[in-house]
């Protein structure tokens, strides 16, 4: 007798105020996602590390698949789940029905490497209590900005796993933009439409570089915390980010960008910014090369202990960034003109249209946070 296969939903939750890892993951993830020409946030991070978990419960052809995609065998996978930093936090938790439990094996492996217990039990058939339930350890783990990731619609008979992974990252800048510099001017759409919009200002010592094969210019704007930066990319034309879309997924963001700018007096107008992004991954995996796990041959034999054909549903993943003159959220703000007294030798990056930006930790090779700013 055939059996129907029970579904197993993954969703990511994650908050930023304000890799390149070991492969090119976190560059083609965000290649491949719809990105529906909005600003757009996500964090290949994030999305790494809970594909690791489900690469440890799969078996076979689906493991293989998982695993060719993140660039990384089974110590590696295990690896990425410990994390090194103090700059920001990650949770993972997986909420299996009362009915059903996680294979002892895989639980334990994946807490010895975490530190903390991550399975809990959970009624689905009250799917607005479950969603209730998941909801409120979402918005908990993420400083309450995200309060509604888990649709109850979603939750039925079928549901046996949800598997939810949070990041909080806060950073505040180094150099801190001068709120007496805060103004408002035209942030340009294309070539003719603009907008009014206020942007920050602060001319100091930055990271600097022009890179003639992406046709843009890059500039690290630091943390006070560890080694981490925002990384921004500016075409050299209003309308160039799709043509460096195109080409920036192929870099390596370390050797081809990181490493290769040098400090000098950089006079940096960036507008400030928040952005909230929800999308499902589904095609954007698939298309990356991991079909199986969405299919009837979905094998997760290691995930539960009483094995049972289940396949993944959906991957929905949503992030809020929020980026001002603090790096945190703040709400003073000066309209004004911009005044430029830079010297000659000194470099500028105006970022008045659409651009990508990249948060990006050096110490541990992670891609935290990538996206655009196009309106």
């Amino acid at each position: 007798m055939l059996h129907l296969k029970e579904f197993l939903i993954f969703l990511l939750a994650l908050k930023v105020h304000l890799i390149l890892g070991h492969d090119n993951f976190p560059l083609n993830l965000y290649h491949n996602i719809d990105k529906n020409n909005s600003n757009v946030v996500i964090s290949p991070f994030s999305v790494e590390q809970s594909l690791s978990i489900m690469a440890l419960g799969a078996y076979g052809s689906t493991a293989s698949e998982l695993h060719d995609i993140l660039g990384h065998d089974e110590d590696v996978l295990l690896n990425s789940l410990k994390i090194h930093s103090t700059s920001y936090i990650t949770a993972n938790r997986i909420y299996v029905r009362t009915d059903r439990k996680l294979n002892e094996n895989f639980q334990s492996t994946i807490e010895k490497r975490i530190g903390y217990a991550v399975g809990e039990s959970i009624d689905f058939k009250n799917g607005q209590n479950a969603a209730q339930q998941i909801n409120e350890w979402v918005s908990n783990q993420t400083d309450q900005k995200i309060k509604d990731l888990v649709d109850p619609n979603v939750i039925t008979s079928d549901t046996r796993v949800i598997l939810v992974n949070a990041i909080y990252f806060k950073g505040i800048w180094k150099n801190k933009f001068p709120k007496d510099n805060t103004f408002t001017r035209k942030f340009y759409l294309n070539d003719k439409d603009f907008k009014d919009v206020e942007f920050m200002q602060l001319k100091t010592d930055f990271k600097f570089n022009r890179f003639e094969d992406l046709k843009a210019s890059v500039v690290e704007l630091p943390y006070q915390t560890e080694n981490i930066a925002m990384y921004v990319i500016l075409p050299n034309e209003r309308t160039g980010l799709d043509e460096l879309l195109s080409k920036f997924h192929t870099t390596d963001f370390e050797k081809d960008i990181v490493e290769k700018l040098e400090e000098q007096k950089v006079d940096v107008t960036l507008p400030r910014f928040k952005t909230e992004f929800n999308v499902n991954l589904n095609m954007a995996l698939k298309n990356m090369g991991a079909k199986m796990m969405f299919s009837n041959a979905a094998d997760f034999r290691n995930l539960l202990s009483s094995p049972e054909p289940i396949q993944l549903s959906d991957i929905i993943h949503k992030a809020v960034i929020e980026v001002n003159e603090e790096g945190v959220v703040a709400t003073a703000a000066t309209e004004g003109q911009l005044i430029s007294r830079c010297a000659p030798i000194c470099e500028y990056l105006v970022a008045e249209y659409p651009f990508l930006y990249v948060i990006y930790d050096r110490t541990d090779k992670h891609v935290l946070f990538i996206g655009e700013i196009r309106e």
